[in-house]
């Protein structure tokens, strides 16, 4: 990252952009192209195709495939996009008024300060959608599907939500009124069915379900297979996001949870617990131990029941959850009470430390001074979490990985204003692509657990890993980026630098940055921070290897893959360097924010790797 500051002027020297720190889009070879001779065709798949500012009022849209295209400001006045698929699209400032949406595949589409007064939009798929100030006045969302769709500062007066699902979206700063919302049902409970059918597919592995289990003393391996651990694994990133929202919070939910599920290879399985210690265990049963303890300290997290003194969340009366335990392991109780005991002793040990690191007396305000970080536009939030730099972190060296006082001047100003001007398609896929705030896995975090996963899974498919160690090795990730959330935010609060936005308006009131600011201080990057952190980990523990990071395939809570644009890397650490630039790309960060991530997450990965 040494060469960052040469390679992100590209534009400005002639060089090319990616030359050393990117990764490729595998997108189709016409991605590059306009995408007008694509329409021209009626069965051409026109998906990731440039439409930026261009007048498609003359064409029929329906039923096209215009996934993760560019419609930023194009012209689509009543236009029919009926049954489009829009998935991940950006349609930022576009003209949409009068348009048909009835029925179009809007998951995950940026559609911020749109147009789309009196669109028809019934029955259409807005699964994390963004309408952020967008016009919808009089617009017809009937029967749509609005989960986690974020309306903050939209117009939505007079608009019909009838007959909708609406579950965890954001209308905050509004305009509501006069809108109908008759008979549209939120469903609380689809978050926590999920966990059970991820927590079923767990208990399977190794009860009468896959594969046969009757007795404990025929000493038969049972085994976690890949496809098994990666459902765990993002069954888990489930829970947690149920109910979080912000990355530091985030961090240390699943870091938690990834300490309880690691601790059961502390215990002797064989030796406690037992009326009858001559009795064989098969093998593997740690393994399946410790992906119940994962579940047992997130959902603790999650109902807040973190008193490590209350063990009932364990018992089989306590719900669904663990009546599947109990009915899957009916014929095998040797097998359930070592399960239960293993993963009761590490869930509690994970619990206790959890209620003692500081988070209950956190500082939860911030005085906002002159010349310092300023809540940013549009939305103005208040600041995320302004104490969460005094929680304990989790290896007892992270206190010293450090970023020093940053050093930004008049220079770094104008070169948040000049990459701005010059970006390339690339850049704006890339700065989409890690945007994680609005997509796909929410934070950086969740995006980086799914990495982890995807990679250990290919690792374990070829008998190179075992679950023991793939276990751990999440763990490792987990605890280096939730310290390095830790320290970024200590940092952050400690100096509370501006965002470029705020700096550049002083001179340009009309200035506006490519990607939505988060509400806290610039310096040092999160991103890069835990980029820097989990790459790091990953690197050592499994090699560099090239991937492609298909990480929508995590975000539906479904083991098949979502369509999606997926990026190539040629290792870990390329991606993690994209990652940190994307953020200045998309014009939130100074470069030297990302610098000042990436050695406190360097930092951190050190103390996670030689502990």
């Amino acid at each position: 990252m040494k060469n960052l500051r040469r390679a992100i002027l590209l534009p400005l020297t002639g060089a090319i952009l990616l030359t050393a720190c990117a990764g490729s889009a595998a997108e189709p070879e016409a991605a590059t192209t306009p995408g007008l001779p694509c329409l021209e065709d009626p069965a051409a798949q026109c998906r990731g195709m440039d439409f930026e500012g261009l007048d498609l009022t003359a064409w029929n849209l329906a039923g096209r495939d215009l996934a993760y295209s560019d419609l930023d400001g194009a012209i689509l006045t009543g236009v029919d996009l009926s049954t489009t698929n829009l998935f991940g699209a950006s349609l930022r400032g576009a003209n949409l008024r009068g348009a048909n949406l009835n029925g179009s595949e809007l998951y995950a589409a940026d559609v911020r300060d749109a147009d789309l007064a009196g669109v028809d939009l019934t029955g259409a798929n807005l699964t994390e959608t963004n309408f952020y100030g967008a016009d919808l006045t009089e617009a017809d969302l009937d029967g749509t599907l609005l989960l986690r769709t974020s309306f903050g500062d939209a117009n939505l007066n007079r608009a019909s939500v009838e007959n909708a699902v609406v579950t965890r979206i954001d209308l905050r700063g509004a305009d509501t009124s006069e809108s109908a919302w008759t008979n549209s049902v939120t469903r609380k409970e689809y978050a926590h069915a999920e966990e059970l059918e991820a927590l079923g597919a767990i208990v399977c592995g190794f009860a009468e379900c896959s594969k046969e289990v009757t007795t404990t003393n025929t000493g038969e391996k049972v085994a976690i297979d890949p496809e098994m651990f990666r459902f765990a694994m993002i069954a888990q990133m489930r829970t947690a996001l149920a109910y979080l929202a912000d990355p530091p919070g985030l961090s240390r939910h699943v870091a938690t949870s990834m300490l309880g599920a690691s601790g059961v290879y502390e215990f002797d399985m064989r030796v406690q617990g037992w009326e009858d210690p001559d009795v064989t265990l098969p093998e593997g049963l740690q393994d399946i131990a410790a992906l119940y303890a994962l579940n047992n300290v997130s959902i603790a997290q999650r109902f807040n029941t973190e008193d490590p003194t209350r063990n009932t969340i364990l018992q089989p009366t306590e719900g669904p959850r663990d009546t599947i335990l109990w009915r899957a392991t009916e014929t095998v109780p040797e097998v359930r009470a070592a399960v239960v005991y293993a993963a009761t002793l590490s869930s509690v040990a994970a619990l206790a430390r959890s209620a003692n690191d500081g988070f209950k007396e956190r500082v939860t305000t911030y005085d906002i001074e002159s010349g310092q970080w300023q809540p940013t536009p549009p939305g103005f939030a208040p600041a995320l979490q302004p104490g969460w730099g005094q929680l304990r972190t989790f290896g007892e060296t992270s206190r010293q990985c450090r970023a020093g006082a940053p050093e930004i001047g008049a220079d770094d100003v104008q070169e948040v204003i000049e990459i701005a001007e010059n970006l390339t398609r690339d850049q704006k896929n890339s700065a989409r692509f890690w945007d994680d705030e609005r997509i796909r896995t929410t934070t950086p975090i969740g995006h980086w657990h799914d990495i982890a996963a995807q990679l250990v899974r290919t690792k374990m498919k070829a008998g190179e890993i075992v679950p023991r160690d793939a276990i751990r090795l999440m763990t490792e990730v987990h605890m280096a980026m939730a310290d390095a959330m830790i320290m970024v935010w200590y940092e952050k609060y400690t100096y509370r630098t501006a965002r470029p936005i705020t700096v550049i308006r002083e001179t340009d009131e009309y200035w506006n940055s490519y990607l939505g600011n988060p509400p806290f201080p610039a310096y040092p990057s999160g991103h890069a921070a835990v980029s820097a952190a989990a790459s790091e980990v990953l690197a050592r523990g499994l090699g560099e290897f090239e991937f492609t990071d298909d990480r929508f395939r995590g975000n539906s809570g479904a083991v098949e893959t979502l369509n999606s644009a997926p990026r190539t890397y040629p290792n870990v650490r390329v991606a993690a360097e994209e990652a940190a630039l994307s953020r200045v790309w998309g014009g939130i960060h100074f470069l030297a924010d990302s610098e000042g991530g990436r050695r406190i997450g360097l930092c951190t990965a050190d103390v996670h790797t030689e502990r």
